[in-house]
């Protein structure tokens, strides 16, 4: 407890980061706090460095929103109200209560589906030529840009220099 209360007392010592998510004072940090009321004020969004302050503190930021979600989902549970939200039942996907039934009703061809293996689990059931074979009959799909920290392994893409 002395690290937090030294924290809260010392908030310029404190930066933000992705090592926020094992901080046990994560919740009353003084450095989160400033910047979570820097995004609920009108601040521009233009300034480099207080743009990479605030994303480096996304894991704490996101800490914190769970933990008002949950205390708000425990005061409605409890009889509370809060203005705007309610509980409601939540629902996974429909699943068969017996299939043996199923497949005897409408038989395999029709009730169970044939399907290709991915590259990579196929991968593990072959030898180095089968994995050459794979290797020269896939792909791997580019789905645009991501936003990363630093520390990513990927190389940048600089997009006014490699889309021209």
């Amino acid at each position: 407890m002395s690290k937090i209360k030294d924290a809260i007392e010392n908030p310029d010592r404190f930066a933000t980061g992705a090592w926020c998510q094992w901080c046990a004072g994560s919740t009353q940090c003084p450095k989160t706090t400033e910047i979570i009321d820097t995004i609920l004020t009108d601040t521009p969004i233009t300034d480099p460095d207080k743009i990479a302050e605030i994303l480096s503190a996304e894991k704490a930021i996101l800490e914190r929103l769970k933990q008002f979600k949950h205390a708000a989902q425990n005061l409605l549970v409890s009889g509370h109200s809060i203005p705007g939200y309610k509980l409601v039942r939540s629902f996974g996907n429909r699943t068969w209560i017996d299939v043996d039934r199923v497949i005897r009703k409408f038989g395999k061809r029709k009730a169970c589906e044939y399907k290709v293996l991915s590259p990579a689990k196929l991968e593990k059931t072959v030898n180095e030529s089968g994995k050459k074979w794979i290797q020269k009959y896939t792909e791997k799909p580019d789905r645009g840009l991501v936003l990363v920290h630093n520390s990513d392994k990927r190389n940048a893409v600089r997009p006014a220099v490699d889309f021209d």
